[in-house]
């Protein structure tokens, strides 16, 4: 089990610490009665002293019944304290239970002493033995006072008990007594007084221990744990994750790294105070996901961390995540909105993948790449290969910033052609050609220049690049540009496309932008605002690869949209699967109802055509027509184009 480190301060006691202020102040209080005692054997040599000598002086048994009394209330307070002594951990409830003990004896003890010192002065015919027992009582009194100050009414009831009888005493012997009865009554008061004052300094000067020591605790607790959350935070983190190391390797442990998908999309579009609200709410379904001895982390805005005592297998650590994958994927309604956001996570394993605290987090954070990179919402445990795939990645990364000014990137374009014939455009097709690795396809570089900050420039640059070539095209042909979804979270978009269509002349009713379903997805709203300003400026949008998400209709209804680009596997299905023409035929239609034009891609053989045609999709694109080809080979091809051709079947 992960214990969370709990803040040590040595001026708090465990009797404050593990109980209410009152109880535990109490507590403290009566405390220190069981730690004196010797003192309390001492203030019994004066009683059992006077008892001893004022039985030589008379006949009476009083002073014998008096010292054995003592000597039996002697060993009952002995004994009290040496319970208190044996106790391990003292709870304040056996602390004040014992103290109720001690005090009966010590008021029997006390009444007793008072009773007897009463008597010697009133019974006794010697001047000496009065002498003896007024200062005993006095003296004792003064004892009293200064050694159970900390309990107040004991030591009053104590004093009360001794004095008292003596002022009674003093006043029954007639006028001359009477003197003494008033001096001793002054000095009653004056304990009195004195015993309050003390009491009220000492619990002052607990209740400001108490608060300081709280304090200490709390700016402890605030410097280890997330304000917003109340989670341990990545200091606490660290931490805990130091002590599971140390008990490497006889206790195997899983370190997780989670991080929210498109929680900046609802902090954007719901406001920084829903996004905070959302942050408590999915951080306590990730611990409420967990087991109790997990020790889950926030480490700094949606990124979350976490340590499993016992997990050393994928088969282990995988159910969990699912679980909780599933539990943050649940909708979240703040004040009548629904947010959505998905979590992936990225797994370690110790000591298998590494025992050090650097090792374990790089190989977590690894995982959690790999997660993201696989479709996000996933879970994935490290192994060696994924980190040869990441310094794989970090080398394009590398390469990448400088391909631009090397001139490596470059534009093809595949034709797209209305079904009944005749060309409506060309969609262009990114490539990199690295001078070692040959030919990179987008789906390989394009995220990587999403992290590295490389897709703004790119995107431009192929804006430009497009409408340029698009421009020198016979009118209207049209050119389809796919955009990054990162690049729609970007603020300038708008002026990119406005500068390329101004720069090149191209009209815009001629520029196609493609987004994907991810984007559609998202249903942010300030996205949504983009497209129509896009669609304002005269320029058409595309929702590319329908099909491989989960739109719905709603959001097909919701989003500006004028065309459906169905995914190739759709098509390629065709005469292989049953369902294929079905869910085509359905999707054709549906773009209808909604006035969307389809575009069927991939299609290869003319018998797909001759299918398309009939279900009614209005455009087509694949190798069927052609493959994707330089912009100096354009005007070629729609020269062959033009022509009658024999397709294959």
């Amino acid at each position: 089990m992960i214990h969370h480190p709990t803040p040590a301060d040595p001026s708090r006691s465990r009797l404050e610490t593990q109980a209410a202020p009152n109880e535990a102040d109490d507590a403290a209080l009566v405390a220190p009665l069981f730690d004196r005692l010797a003192s309390l054997c001492v203030g019994h040599v004066a009683p059992l002293a006077l008892c001893g000598f004022v039985a030589t002086r008379t006949d009476s048994a009083w002073p014998i019944i008096c010292l054995v009394l003592d000597l039996v209330l002697l060993a009952a307070r002995i004994l009290v304290v040496l319970g208190f002594r044996r106790l391990r951990d003292p709870q304040p409830a056996d602390v004040l239970r014992l103290a109720r003990r001690y005090f009966v004896v010590g008021i029997i003890w006390s009444v007793a002493t008072g009773a007897f010192c009463a008597w010697c002065y009133a019974s006794v015919d010697d001047d000496a033995t009065r002498t003896l027992a007024a200062t005993l009582a006095m003296g004792t009194v003064g004892g009293i006072a200064s050694r159970n100050a900390t309990t107040p009414r004991f030591a009053l009831a104590q004093i009360s008990s001794i004095l008292l009888p003596q002022i009674a005493v003093a006043v029954s012997l007639g006028s001359w007594h009477w003197t003494q009865a008033t001096m001793v009554l002054v000095y009653f008061i004056a304990l009195r007084s004195i015993v309050r004052r003390h009491h009220a300094d000492i619990r002052a000067s607990l209740r400001a221990q108490r608060e300081r020591a709280e304090l200490a605790r709390r700016s402890e607790h605030m410097a280890l744990h997330d304000s917003l959350t109340g989670l341990p935070n990545r200091a606490m983190f660290r931490i805990a994750l130091d002590r599971a190391v140390t008990g490497l390797p006889k206790a195997g442990f899983a370190v997780l790294y989670l991080d929210l998908d498109r929680f900046k999309e609802v902090n954007d579009s719901l406001g920084h105070a829903m996004g905070d609200r959302l942050l408590r709410e999915v951080a306590a379904r990730i611990r409420g996901s967990l087991r109790e001895g997990d020790l889950v982390a926030r480490l700094a805005g949606d990124e979350f961390a976490a340590i499993l005592p016992g997990l050393q297998t994928a088969e282990a650590i995988l159910p969990l995540a699912r679980r909780v994958i599933e539990a943050v994927r649940a909708d979240v309604i703040l004040d009548g909105q629904r947010a959505s956001v998905g979590i992936s996570i990225g797994a370690a394993i110790a000591p298998r993948d590494g025992m050090t605290n650097d090792g374990l987090i790089r190989h977590a954070d690894t995982a959690l790449y790999e997660a993201k990179d696989s479709g996000r919402g996933t879970c994935r445990v490290f192994d060696r290969e994924m980190a040869e795939r990441l310094q794989a990645r970090r080398g394009l990364a590398a390469d990448l910033r400088g391909a631009l000014q090397r001139g490596e990137l470059v534009l093809c374009y595949q034709p797209i052609l209305h079904a009944a014939g005749g060309v409506a455009g060309f969609e262009a097709l990114l490539r990199w050609h690295h001078p070692h690795r040959g030919l990179v396809m987008p789906a390989e570089f394009i995220p990587v220049a999403e992290e590295i900050g490389a897709i703004a420039a790119i995107d431009a640059w192929v804006l430009r690049t497009a409408c340029a070539d698009a421009a020198g095209w016979p009118s209207p042909l049209r050119v389809a540009v796919n955009l990054s979804p990162a690049r729609l979270e970007g603020r300038d978009l708008t002026c990119t496309v406005a500068e390329a269509l101004a720069a090149t002349g191209l009209a815009a009713s001629r520029l196609e932008l493609e987004i994907t379903e991810a984007v559609v997805l998202r249903d942010n709203q300030r996205i949504m605002a983009l497209l129509r300003e896009l669609r304002g400026m005269g320029l058409r949008v595309a929702l590319d690869d329908f099909g491989t998400g989960y739109s719905s209709l709603a959001y097909l209804r919701r989003f500006p949209l004028d065309k459906l680009k169905i995914d190739r596997g759709f098509v390629q299905d065709l005469g292989h699967s049953p369902t294929a023409a079905p869910i085509l035929r359905a999707i054709i239609e549906l773009a209808h109802t909604l006035g969307l034009v389809t575009t069927a891609e991939g299609v290869e053989t003319a018998a797909q055509l001759g299918l398309l045609r009939e279900m009614g999709v209005a455009e087509v694109q694949g190798y069927l027509f052609s493959q994707p080809c330089p912009a100096a080979e354009v005007p070629a091809l729609l020269e062959a184009l033009a022509r009658p051709v024999k397709l294959r079947a």
